[in-house]
């Protein structure tokens, strides 16, 4: 019988190589909520990726035999054989012991002489002060990575709310950027329960649970099933690495894959672009995908005991399934490849559809002139329109773009939408309740045309919204920020019956077009030559 089979093992399980990390630092819970890159034996980063949280129970089985790690520390292991079926569920969840900071300044964490003048400066003013370090400083092949943030915080509060509250008061007496952010006193906690089906086995597990697939050296996976995916409906998935199981702040179960990054981009690939695309176009997804992930670990999800998560957020990850040949095949080619620009490693960020002209970095996002995404020009000749009534001739009369016939097929290129005048109105009234709007103006376009700000008014005042995701969730979810208004029915200082959106392109339009990216693939264009003309001024570098 199966319970027969069920042993424990010594440590040596490390030596496979397949859980070494576990085998090597004592408190796994303190490495998943570090900022830090670990890395294999071949010095290829391990990445942990949270794929669900929020559940009351999580269902998993393996074709291959699984170690299971309970607890927190190093020392025995579990050894469930091959077809063994678990049910993880939580025993006396607790929430952990937070405190809550208005944030008061936040800066790269290469000035150490800022971080004490700032906390110099706070205290002088008679605040409390606290100094929290996140990101991570990364060296490869004689590059470097520098995500290190420092936030200032000042007057903590017992619950985000009072902070929140702290934040909205004292705006109006200093230049803070009235944010808040969460220290945790104590991370949240409890029993992890595994329960085997078959024979009714029960492993508890304090804090954290880990299970990894092992098979004499042969990769194996664990299915996660009988899940109801965000966005993607219910089903199951297999993941390669190790399965970590812990408590979050709403008591619920978490689960996180650690895996290395080659692993991970055969499953982030076929789930960020068509997988039949052409060969050349996936080769430059799959450098752009390896970009972006090493730029977001340390800074997404401060905090949180992972590095990434699994939606568009960060990157789509659907696991080892949606991996295809030809996908695999574009991350195996580009192994390690990563581009270069004179401030180091690239975030090397892309959007679906351009519709003509990509947008600058600093444009969409703020900050210093990023030479590496400067916004390019998709077509042969011509630019991106720069003034309202050259927006519309641009939208109406698209150039002969690289993504143009893609994008056409998946009609994201060019679009219309419309959207009444009372839902205009009642989403602009959750930021700023100005009456029925009657005019939305644009003030300020980007370089690729999109806009950056808009004066909306209405019967009692106006409303300026900067930001273009921002005006695009105003406005209902437009596809992208390049858009052109027109109003019907209605008098003219009245609201209208209906908006009509005439719109190009899809997604943020910084980086790598991936429509475009397909024409250029179909013009002959190498992947180095895609990459290049989306992000000039770098250099393709192997890093591991």
């Amino acid at each position: 019988m199966m319970s027969a089979a069920l042993a424990l093992i010594a440590s040596q399980v490390g030596a496979t190589g397949l859980d070494a990390t576990a085998e090597t630092r004592r408190d796994r819970l303190a490495m998943l909520y570090a900022d830090q890159l670990l890395f294999d034996t071949d010095g290829e980063p391990l990445v942990s990726v949270r794929v669900l949280e929020g559940r009351r129970r999580i269902r998993l089985r393996a074709e291959v035999p699984l170690v299971l790690s309970p607890g927190d520390a190093a020392g025995s292991r579990i050894l469930a054989p091959a077809g063994s079926n678990w049910t993880i569920t939580l025993d006396a969840p607790h929430e952990g012991k937070t405190r809550s900071w208005v944030v008061a300044e936040r800066f790269g964490g290469s000035n150490l002489d800022r971080v004490a003048t700032a906390r110099a400066r706070w205290r002088g003013m008679g605040y409390e002060v606290g100094v929290f370090e996140s990101g991570t400083l990364l060296a490869l092949a004689g590059h470097t990575l520098d995500t290190r943030a420092v936030t200032i915080g000042i007057s903590p509060a017992p619950t985000r709310r009072l902070a929140q509250r702290k934040a909205q008061a004292l705006a109006g007496r200093a230049s803070i950027l009235g944010r808040v952010y969460d220290e945790y006193l104590a991370r949240p906690g409890g029993w992890v329960v595994a329960e085997e089906q078959s024979t009714g086995m029960v492993i508890r597990a304090r804090d954290l649970l880990g299970i990894t697939p092992v098979q004499g050296g042969v990769t194996g996976t664990i299915e996660l099933y009988d899940v109801k995916w965000p966005r993607h409906g219910k089903g199951a998935r297999r993941y390669e690495g190790t399965m970590y199981f812990l408590v979050e702040a709403d008591r619920k179960l978490t689960a996180v894959n650690l895996v290395a990054a080659e692993t991970l981009l055969r499953g982030v690939v076929p789930s960020e672009i068509f997988p039949n695309a052409p060969r050349e176009a996936l080769r430059a997804q799959a450098v752009a995908a390896r970009g972006m992930l090493l730029s977001k670990v340390g800074v997404r999800h401060r905090g949180e005991p992972y590095q990434l998560c699994a939606e568009p957020h960060c990157q789509s990850y659907t696991g080892a399934a949606s991996a295809t040949p030809a996908t695999s095949a574009a991350v195996d080619a580009t192994r390690g490849q990563v581009l270069v620009g004179s401030g180091g490693f690239t975030d090397t960020v892309y959007h679906s559809s351009c519709g003509g002209h990509t947008e600058a970095w600093h444009e969409m996002w703020g900050g210093s002139h990023d030479a590496s995404m400067p916004g390019v020009n998709d077509a042969p000749v011509g630019g991106g329109p720069v003034n309202e009534r050259a927006a519309a001739r641009y939208i109406a009369h698209p150039p002969r773009s690289w993504c143009a016939p893609s994008a056409k097929r998946s009609k994201v290129f060019r679009w219309t939408v419309e959207r009444t005048g009372a839902q205009i109105s009642e989403r602009v009234a959750r930021r700023k309740d100005i009456g029925p709007i009657h005019t939305i103006k644009p003030l300020e376009r980007g370089r690729s045309g999109r806009v950056l700000a808009v004066e909306y008014t209405g019967r009692d005042g106006r409303y300026v919204a900067k930001g273009a995701t921002l005006n695009r969730r105003l406005l209902g979810g437009l596809k992208s920020g390049l858009w052109v208004a027109e109003r019907h029915g209605g008098a003219p200082e009245s609201e209208p019956e209906r908006w009509v959106f005439h719109g190009g392109g899809f997604g943020h339009g910084v980086g790598m077009c991936q429509h475009g990216a397909m024409g250029l693939a179909e013009a002959g264009r190498s992947y180095r030559e895609i990459l290049r003309h989306y992000y000039p001024n770098t250099e393709l570098e192997t890093v591991w």
